[in-house]
């Protein structure tokens, strides 16, 4: 039997490495900032305070073991930075949602559903990117079925509240009988 999908998709932190920065934005893990921090290491002391902890917190992130099921591995966290001319995206996170959209598809439809602040329309050369980029994984032009409410949004609960919208609108229209998998 076929089984319909429902992917929604964010991208700050799930398509890329976010860096705890305080109160500020998070730091996003990017390549060219992973070779800055090195190269700051063996002077580090020459830095004022807050710069030295900057580098402290990206090469934490960077040099962190990632844990495969319980496998011993010699990745970091470092696989997953970003270039820097990449929009912010980390290409093995990308290919990762790239390979679940094919394995949904091969179970049946697959609507994806943009829910990040890139569905925003001052983010359109952002979202037009990740597609070209979610494309060229999936080796066929791809795009977007539909995004999430475009409202203002200012904590995740407000996120988490267009999504359950969504879901119920989609479900109310939904013409199949099929199962459902959101």
């Amino acid at each position: 039997m076929s089984v319909e999908t429902l992917i929604y998709v964010d991208v700050d932190g799930v398509l890329n490495v976010g860096i705890a920065d305080g109160e500020k934005a998070p730091l996003l893990l990017r390549d060219s900032d992973i070779d800055m921090a090195r190269g700051c290491m063996p002077e580090l002391h020459k830095y004022a305070l807050r710069d030295r902890m900057t580098v402290h917190r990206v090469m934490s992130v960077a040099d962190e073991p990632i844990a495969r099921l319980g496998e011993k591995t010699a990745d970091t966290f470092s696989v997953f930075s970003a270039r820097t001319d990449a929009h912010g995206l980390s290409n093995v996170l990308v290919q990762r949602l790239a390979d679940i959209v094919k394995v949904a598809r091969q179970g049946g439809p697959t609507t994806m559903v943009l829910s990040s602040k890139w569905r925003l329309d001052k983010n359109a050369q952002y979202r037009e990117a990740l597609e070209e980029r979610i494309g060229k994984c999936l080796g066929q032009p791809f795009a977007f079925n539909a995004t999430t409410e475009k409202a203002p949004e200012d904590t995740a609960s407000d996120r988490l509240a267009y999504i359950a919208q969504h879901l119920a609108k989609f479900c109310k229209t939904r013409k199949r009988s099929s199962p459902l998998r959101a």
